[in-house]
């Protein structure tokens, strides 16, 4: 993409890069976004206004970018692929987590209406759920993976794999003693969190994908939806 303005024109490409040009096509000034926003990036869209350059990335970032200081600001940043495929609510905070294809999972502020932190995963999202006490977050995947990490720090808890389906639904118990998951080939595997996510056993009987699922309030039954509407209530004691 190109840009004029009254001493030249800027451009920008596949590197991440925006570069400006005097009218003898001489370069001038270039700016990193990449390296400001720490990922790769390809920067698709670009407009030059009074000493600032607006900038768009292929990852659905608007930055600014001060043609005098060089300073990259994030204007706004989301989902940058086809579909969102799960939110959830932190259970103590105003904020809410998403994620989706782009294989990240994003943590927004409703107060500030902005996100608040990205990060990668190893696969697509397809499903998520807040523990109860705020601390960890349990992520289905794609490839019938799933992951749990501690959201201080970002650090992985557990990165399992027991199904050969995405995970369409995930969910902790309110007494964070079990974590419960659905997959689109119509099982329903329970974990011991406290165990180290040890595998309880599978609830079978769905025959389409799963795609609700909720705990009673005592975490002692745990009921489950699929695409065809059946509904099953399981006794998990």
């Amino acid at each position: 993409s190109l840009a004029s303005f009254n001493d030249g024109f800027a451009s920008c490409g596949g590197d991440g890069r925006v570069r400006m040009w005097n009218l003898d096509l001489h370069p001038q000034q270039a700016f990193d976004v990449g390296a400001a926003l720490k990922k790769d990036l390809s920067v698709k869209a670009i407009c030059v206004r009074g000493g600032y350059i607006i900038a768009g990335t292929d990852s659905s970032e608007i930055v600014s970018i001060s043609e005098g200081t060089g300073r990259v600001k994030l204007l706004l940043a989301g989902h940058c692929k086809p579909a969102v495929r799960a939110i959830d609510a932190h259970p103590t905070k105003s904020q809410i987590a998403t994620t989706g294809e782009d294989q990240t999972v994003r943590f927004w502020s409703l107060q500030q209406r902005k996100q608040i932190a990205v990060y990668e995963l190893p696969f697509q999202g397809f499903s998520l759920s807040f523990s109860q006490d705020g601390k960890n977050i349990a992520i289905g995947m794609d490839l019938g993976n799933y992951a749990v990490y501690q959201i201080d720090g970002w650090n992985e808890v557990k990165l399992e794999k027991d199904r050969k389906k995405p995970i369409t639904v995930i969910r902790f118990s309110p007494s964070v003693r079990y974590l419960a998951t659905g997959s689109s080939d119509g099982f329903v595997d329970l974990y011991d969190v406290m165990a180290d996510y040890e595998w309880i056993g599978s609830l079978q009987g769905h025959t389409f994908p799963v795609k609700h699922m909720d705990f009673s309030m005592n975490s002692l039954y745990l009921q489950t939806v699929d695409d065809d509407d059946q509904l099953y209530t399981w006794n998990i004691r």
